[in-house]
C-alpha cells in the first residue's frame, strides 16, 4: 500500500512535487477487500517522501474517528463516485 498524506505543495523547474508521509496499516491488520476501511497511522512523524505530482494515480480518503484514522479507497471495495461515497438508496429534498 503506498498511500500518502500531502503535507506541503511545491513548483521545481515547473514540476508539481509533493512533500508526504506516508499511510500504513496499523499493527496486525490486512488490506480489506469487503468496502470496510483500513485502520492507518503515519509510519514516521519526521520523515518526508518527495513525489512528481504527475505520479500520483488515486485517490483515497483519510478520516478521523476519535483517537483513529481510516483509509477508504477503491482497492478496498468502498464504493467512490465523482469524488463522493455512493449511497444505495437517495432521498429527495
Amino acid at each position: 500500500m503506498n498511500q500518502f498524506l500531502v503535507q506541503n505543495i511545491a513548483t521545481v523547474e515547473s514540476v508539481v512535487k509533493l512533500f508526504c508521509q506516508r499511510w500504513v496499516r496499523h499493527a496486525g491488520q490486512s488490506a480489506s477487500g469487503t468496502g470496510k476501511p483500513n485502520e492507518v497511522v503515519l509510519e514516521e512523524p519526521n520523515e518526508l517522501v518527495l513525489l512528481v505530482a504527475q505520479h500520483v494515480k488515486q485517490v483515497a480518503l483519510v478520516l478521523p474517528s476519535q483517537s483513529k484514522f481510516f483509509l477508504f479507497q477503491k482497492k478496498s471495495g468502498f464504493p467512490f463516485k465523482r469524488g463522493e461515497a455512493c449511497s444505495s438508496s437517495r432521498s429527495s429534498l
